[in-house]
């Protein structure tokens, strides 16, 4: 465990090495909310049992509806990536607001056949994007899917 870091293991079932800055900050069935009370910094883990057939898909889907709900959106990249062992995977970047913030939403299926849609969203005021970015490998790196 890098210092400056705690396991998270959630009651669904994944778990994630967590920087200490991020606390929890709400949930529901699906989602957990951790955030920087520091600086607004963000990181949402959400799931669903039931995943569409391409996460890239799932994002251009659900693109033109965040580029109509926030001001000043521009996407920084929507491709499909390999993450780790799985190949349904995509990365949606972006920036947008005032002060402009910086988001990462990363979607990936796990299991064959297909059993967990996961995101991890990040959502960072800009200014510190650079500085988290070893927060964003550590988390990406340690994340463990449910059973």
């Amino acid at each position: 465990m890098p210092a400056g870091y705690h396991a998270y293991q959630d009651p669904s079932g994944f778990s994630v090495t967590l920087p200490d800055w991020l606390q929890p900050a709400g949930s529901d069935s699906n989602r957990r909310i951790f955030k920087n009370p520091a600086d607004g910094s963000q990181l949402r883990i959400e799931w669903t049992t039931s995943p569409g057939a391409s996460a890239l898909a799932d994002w251009q889907d659900s693109e033109p509806n965040v580029r109509g709900q926030v001001t000043n959106y521009q996407r920084l990249n929507l491709a499909a990536i390999t993450y780790r062992q799985w190949s349904n995977a995509a990365d949606w970047e972006w920036t947008n607001g005032t002060p402009k913030s910086h988001s990462l939403n990363r979607g990936f299926v796990t299991g064959n056949p297909a059993k967990y849609g996961y995101s991890i969203y990040w959502i960072v005021p800009d200014a510190q994007w650079a500085a988290q970015a070893s927060a964003r490998e550590v988390v990406f790196d340690s994340f463990q899917p449910a059973p």
